[in-house]
């Protein structure tokens, strides 16, 4: 199994250019497996060319007094259970699409002009590497701070205006960035009630914690359940990004869900989706990096046939 890699773009286009690199970086990655026992005979099989396991061994089966011979006929696909199962397109464009799926600089009309398929197919697509993502979230995820360290918490409003109406219809997040390292929370409250806010820090930020928020009267409690609270300035008068004061950090953070997150056709059931893929780029900021995790991430949800 790899246990790390880096792979650029020029790196991944070697890659899907020969089958047998493509078959070894899934194997090496566990998106596909080598062998599986046949559960008709116990043989061991390998997978062959056509991505098929086929089992051919010549048994003896005893009829009566004597032996007759058979040949087992096991037959399983090699993409059984893995995340290319029922597939209609190549191993090596959807390589490249989980490529591009992760790398936030490129569209969909981007993509689509790239490995020359339909703007539709590629959307079907990203939606299944969303849930990747969503699932990697939610079993990574661990509690911010504790004793000495520093969080930065906001809330914020992301929708859209419905043509000249003032009122914006969104989500409302809770977020939580710590300082000096890369863990960052972000969830979405139905109501910004102090209560609900509460609950949520407590769900995410150990207790013994700097809390640092903008003045809001939702956050004025904050002390009393096990946390040190301070109010931050605004950023515009503070450059400085670790003094203690200040929430540059969390605004940042804020940008990022903003460029993640597209002006326009948010489907109401993908809006978490966009905040796991930034949580992802957060801990693994590194494109080539956060790649090999993201093959790890895909192995782990659609483990291969055994």
């Amino acid at each position: 199994m790899c246990t790390g890699c880096s792979v650029n773009l020029f790196q991944l286009f070697e890659i899907v250019s020969d089958e047998k690199k493509v078959r070894d970086y899934l194997f090496d990655h566990h998106l596909l497996t080598k062998t599986v026992n046949c559960t008709s005979c116990g043989s061991v099989i390998e997978l062959n060319s056509k991505y098929q396991f086929r089992c051919n061994k010549v048994v003896r089966l005893k009829h009566g007094k004597a032996y007759r011979k058979r040949v087992c006929k096991f037959r399983v696909t090699g993409l059984k259970d893995t995340f290319f199962e029922r597939s209609k397109i190549s191993l090596k464009d959807i390589l490249y699409l989980m490529y591009l799926f992760i790398d936030n600089r490129t569209t969909i009309k981007t993509a689509s002009f790239e490995t020359k398929l339909s703007p539709a197919t590629i959307i079907d697509w990203y939606s299944f590497m969303r849930d990747i993502i969503i699932n990697y979230c939610e079993t990574k995820s661990s509690k911010l701070g504790g004793p000495g360290t520093v969080v930065e918490v906001d809330e914020a409003e992301f929708g859209q205006r419905k043509c000249d109406k003032a009122e914006v219809r969104g989500n409302w997040v809770l977020g939580g960035i710590e300082r000096g390292g890369k863990k960052i929370f972000l969830v979405t409250v139905g109501d910004r009630s102090e209560e609900t806010l509460i609950e949520v820090i407590k769900d995410w930020i150990l207790e013994g914690t700097t809390i640092v928020s903008d003045r809001q009267s939702s956050f004025r409690n904050i002390s009393l359940e096990g946390y040190f609270h301070q109010t931050g300035d605004n950023p515009q008068n503070s450059k400085d990004s670790e003094s203690s004061t200040n929430t540059n950090n969390i605004k940042r953070l804020w940008r990022d869900v903003r460029n993640e997150i597209p002006k326009f056709g948010v489907r109401e059931e993908h809006f978490e989706s966009y905040l796991a893929k930034v949580f992802f780029r957060k801990i693994f900021p590194d494109q080539g990096e956060r790649f090999h995790h993201f093959m790890l991430a895909t192995a782990a949800l659609y483990p291969p046939y055994k």
